[in-house]
């Protein structure tokens, strides 16, 4: 009875908490990344219903390229991002934004690169600023999307806001698969496909001519 006991708390899955905080920590020891980003009905992007093609080197190189012409390429060398739009001389702008608000790429790279670059919007959404609290349980999908994945579920409350954000993670718990929030009636998510990590990148990636 002893051994069928310990035996069952062998299998029992950890904290919803430390698979996020292992999480982070996961992606914080990344030397690159590279991933299509699917948006669709995404609250903060402009690219909505398209894909980002994302790659990401370490610290602060990336450069994102969408599938739709009239989505601007964005390039950061470590220090700028510069816009590219077909036509036009590229408009470059500091990488973080110096008032405090989010940096315009953060929408595009969605949760995974401001992960990455320890940007503001996964910031937010890990430590939201008071009165908002979080906390994370397990959620019941074994599918998204058709991919098998475990669901933590952040529900993010405060007087007059109640929203939830579902992260879809690898069954392992070790990648973002994406994430999907519910805001009132409305439903948003990003997805991160064909995902590679720690592959061989250019140095110049994101170089800014």
């Amino acid at each position: 009875m002893v051994f069928v006991a310990a035996l069952f708390l062998g299998f029992q899955r950890p904290d919803p908490d430390s698979v996020i905080k292992a999480l982070v920590g996961h992606y914080r020891k990344l030397k690159s990344y590279s991933a299509k980003v699917v948006h669709n009905g995404d609250f903060l992007a402009d690219s909505r219903e398209s894909t980002d093609n994302l790659s990401w080197l370490a610290p602060t190189r990336f450069e994102m390229i969408n599938d739709h012409e009239s989505i601007p390429t964005l390039k950061c060398n470590g220090k700028l991002v510069a816009t590219f739009i077909p036509h036009v001389v590229p408009i470059s702008e500091s990488l973080m934004n110096e008032t405090g608000r989010m940096a315009t790429w953060e929408p595009r790279g969605g949760f995974v690169l401001s992960l990455l670059m320890h940007g503001l919007l996964a910031d937010q959404l890990l430590h939201p600023s008071r009165p908002i609290k979080v906390k994370y349980s397990y959620g019941s999908d074994l599918k998204w999307h058709d991919l098998p994945v475990s669901q933590i579920i952040a529900n993010l409350t405060a007087p007059g806001l109640q929203e939830e954000i579902s992260y879809y993670l690898t069954p392992d718990c070790k990648q973002v698969v994406g994430l999907e929030l519910k805001s009132g009636d409305r439903v948003a998510w990003t997805q991160y496909k064909d995902v590679v990590e720690n592959l061989d990148l250019p140095k110049t990636l994101g170089e800014i001519k």
